[in-house]
């Protein structure tokens, strides 16, 4: 007889679970496996029965062990809904095109009409944007030609520093963007010795002078240096 009780009981929590839940807007989902379930799935908004005895109440029955079998069943309902939402709205554009070209068929043959002269403007548009575009192109192309052209004769003016002009940079600030310059000139002529370099001076000068800028430019230990500028070249 207790046990009748609590059945009751708790048949009549989970009713009253849904109904506070639904008063709160929330949408609900209930499952349950014996009849005495099957109020609270049918009030629920989503019941779902995990055995045969509350089959007669529920919106989704599980014919598989456990509950996640419920993930599937809303993801598949997920896609339904989807499909079916995607087809109403194709369908209801379908149907309203043709419902505004029947009524407005005269309107919609001058608008077609009307419409080869726009589409000249929209072809002299269209071409004078791609002159521009051609035009800028151009203008580009030849500023960055002028500024190779501009590099390629400062590189060839490039040459490494006296004794005098070394000495006279050691009592001074270090320039650091002269520095950087040097180093990018070097690296250049060594990569094409035979062709850069300077009548008179042989590679051991070119390594040497970049072992002293980069050991000041970047404060590095001149034995490290040594040690990375022979392992490159």
């Amino acid at each position: 007889m207790a046990s009748d009780k609590a059945r009751v009981s708790l048949k009549e929590h989970k009713y009253e679970i849904v109904k506070c839940l639904q008063a709160r807007k929330q949408i609900c989902g209930m499952t349950g496996d014996g009849v005495n379930d099957a109020p609270a799935l049918k009030k629920a908004d989503i019941g779902i029965a995990v055995a045969d005895a509350a089959c007669s109440a529920p919106d989704v029955v599980l014919t598989e062990p456990g509950l996640s079998v419920i993930i599937s069943a809303l993801l598949t309902s997920r896609a339904i809904f989807q499909r079916m939402k995607n087809y109403t709205v194709v369908d209801l554009c379908e149907s309203l095109n043709l419902l505004i070209r029947e009524k407005y068929a005269p309107l919609c043959e001058y608008l077609e009409l009307d419409g080869t002269d726009s589409d000249d403007d929209e072809l002299d548009i269209e071409e004078e944007s791609r002159k521009i575009d051609e035009k800028r192109a151009r203008e580009q192309k030849d500023a960055e030609a002028k500024l190779q052209l501009n590099i390629k004769e400062e590189s060839d003016e490039f040459r490494l520093p006296t004794e005098e002009e070394i000495g006279a940079e050691a009592l001074q600030p270090p320039d650091l963007s002269n520095m950087q310059r040097r180093i990018k000139e070097i690296v250049r002529i060594l990569s094409n010795f035979k062709t850069l370099r300077q009548e008179g001076v042989t590679r051991k000068d070119y390594v040497e002078q970049l072992k002293r800028d980069l050991t000041s430019y970047y404060g590095y230990n001149e034995f490290l240096i040594g040690v990375l500028v022979e392992v490159i070249y």
